[in-house]
């Protein structure tokens, strides 16, 4: 597996298995990771791909709109399995949208891998 599908899997599953994570460090670049989802809303629509708004889930859901335009529908938990709508953020680039559900869902890092976010990734 490529780094590239490390990252695809990792942002997918959210988590990985040892042998991947021996793969893959234990830190990847922000940058690399906002490229991998910003790839996967180009080419689905949606991610996580499995969710849409009118679903019950936690956390943000990107939608792509155009090249020029994606939204991000959050929903929290307000009480056991009932989910309620909080924002719609709106965006100019899949990257600002991949950048923004990255540091909101998970921050630092997925599943124990770092994130980080002070490095630009070299292709």
């Amino acid at each position: 597996m490529t780094e590239r599908d490390l990252i695809r899997k990792l942002v997918t599953c959210w988590h990985l298995s040892v042998p991947e994570r021996d793969l893959l460090g234990t830190a990847v670049a922000g940058s690399r990771v906002v490229d991998v989802v910003a790839e996967i809303v180009r080419s689905s629509g949606w991610h996580p791909g499995q969710w849409r708004p009118e679903m019950d889930y936690e956390g943000g859901l990107i939608e792509f709109v155009s090249e020029e335009s994606c939204r991000i529908h959050w929903k929290t938990e307000v009480g056991i399995g009932r989910f309620q709508p909080i924002e719609v953020t709106e965006h100019r680039s899949l990257h600002s949208a991949a950048a923004e559900w990255l540091r909101r869902m998970f921050s630092s890092d997925i599943d124990g891998i770092r994130i980080d976010w002070s490095s630009r990734a070299v292709s």
